[in-house]
């Protein structure tokens, strides 16, 4: 959270009060493959 130059959820910053979802906004996808799990951004 401290190298992120934005507020989101509990971890608000004053000096970075908005949200930057254009670069920190991802989603993780969990994928099993065999007998490990993967895990990705999609």
């Amino acid at each position: 959270a401290h190298t992120r130059k934005e507020s989101r959820g509990t971890h608000y910053r004053e000096d970075y009060p908005d949200t930057d979802d254009k670069n920190w906004l991802k989603h993780i996808c969990l994928e099993q493959r065999k007998e490990k799990l993967h895990t990705y951004f999609c």
